[in-house]
């Protein structure tokens, strides 16, 4: 079973989105957030996460831009010049691969995937698109400005419809 915590009268549950351990529509709100690309089988977890909302009720995902992941690739990336500027590549956009990222010692296998696979893999399991969002950085950030020219982060709120299902 997955890991549940209680916050005021909510009851959160940490799991992950490949065979939940939850009923269909057990949930009222289902968030995946900076998940799906360390997901082998995004099209699994998509549909787990539709199986287990309420129909009429909400999925909020957030996802890194697809660009984000597609410049990570070894080898290629952000280049940075004399006054920071960054120029990006990005090779074969339209094909989904493993991409490998690294930082502070850490390695993390991702994978890349268009926005489109994304898309179709969540409309296919029912839910119906309320709203996708760019947000901006807060501008306290010290980065905020060089994020804001591209923002990395899609926000979507989904909603179960209650035929279909």
């Amino acid at each position: 079973m997955a890991e549940a915590w209680r916050l005021g009268s909510a009851i959160y549950h940490e799991g992950v989105c490949k065979n939940l351990p939850y009923e269909d529509g057990a949930f009222d709100l289902v968030v995946s957030y900076l998940s799906l690309t360390d997901i082998a089988d995004s099209r699994a977890a998509i549909t787990e996460i539709a199986r287990v909302v309420r129909p009429v009720e909400l999925i909020l995902t957030g996802n890194l831009k697809s660009w984000v992941a597609a410049a990570q690739t070894e080898g290629l990336g952000i280049q940075h010049n004399a006054q920071r500027h960054g120029t990006v590549t990005i090779v074969d956009y339209l094909e989904a691969y493993p991409v490998t990222v690294e930082w502070a010692g850490i390695r993390i296998a991702n994978r890349y995937r268009p926005l489109a696979q994304y898309m179709q893999e969540a409309l296919q399991a029912g839910p119906q698109l309320m709203d996708s969002q760019k947000p901006l950085a807060d501008a306290g950030w010290y980065r905020s400005a060089s994020y804001n020219h591209t923002p990395y982060l899609c926000m979507q709120l989904w909603q179960k419809q209650l035929l279909g299902f």
